[in-house]
Formats: C-alpha cells, structure tokens, sequence
C-alpha cells in the first residue's frame, strides 16, 4: 500500500498492528507475525519499561497476541550478524513466540560470509533455546 502505516514502515515495526487486530472478525487459525524481531536495536528500546511506545516491535506485537488470544512468531530483517540472531531467539523466548524464521536461508550459507550470522550459529541458537542450561542450587539449612 501507499497509505501512512506503509510509508512510516509503521506496519513493518509493528505499531499499527493495534488497529488490525482489534477489527479481526475471528481469532481462529490466526497468528501474529512480525518480520523484524531484531528491530529496533536493543538500545533503542526498552522491553522492561510499562509504557508500549518504549517496546520493542516483537514485545508489541507479542503483547497485543496475548490480548486477542492469538499465537505469534516472526523472523529477523535480513542481513544480519550473529549479534541479531542472538537477540531474535532471545526475544522470541521472551515473548513467547511459537518460533524464529531466519530471513534469508542463503546468508546462513554464504560463502565468503561477508558477517552474516551462519548456518552454525543458527545450530547453537536452535539448541539453546530447545534445550535450555539450568543451574542448580544446593539448599543449605541453617
């Protein structure tokens, strides 16, 4: 489209996503999806604040799945480096998505790899978070 939501990338980031959910005739086979879990960067955003306007595309859009009983997933923008594809599997996690598509299946394979995150990244990422690491503590009675 050529409307305002378009021009702004509102919808790519996210921040129109409001007013099409609220007008769903139904929430059945529906799920939010959001291409861009990866933006804005995480300084430019904070995911702990109250106020929506600071979160981040994938926390809103997660936020609004919640609301309107509806499941949510996405993939990252593209052109991305290992530091992105920690940060999407990381709010992925946090914010309940179903899962994580990378972008461009090519630049997980690229070679030269000019910085992209590769396919062996991906692997570790995909581990992790299937199989998370947890720490036990021994209880000590006084």
């Amino acid at each position: 489209g050529d409307g305002w939501s378009e021009g702004t990338s509102a919808l790519y980031s996210a921040t129109a996503y409001d007013r099409h959910t609220a007008g769903l005739t139904t929430t059945l086979n529906i799920a939010l999806y959001v291409t861009g879990i990866d933006e804005p960067p995480e300084n430019l955003v904070d995911d702990t604040s109250p106020y929506p306007h600071r979160w981040s595309a994938a926390k809103w859009i997660a936020h609004l799945a919640r609301r309107h009983g509806l499941k949510v997933w996405g993939e990252n923008t593209g052109d991305d480096d290992r530091a992105a594809l920690y940060l999407s599997a990381r709010r992925m996690a946090e914010n309940g998505f179903l899962g994580l598509m990378w972008a461009f299946e090519s630049e997980l394979y690229a070679n030269p790899n000019p910085g992209y995150a590769t396919i062996e990244d991906y692997e570790r990422i995909i581990i992790l978070y299937n199989f998370p690491q947890r720490v036990y503590l021994p209880l000590v009675s006084r």
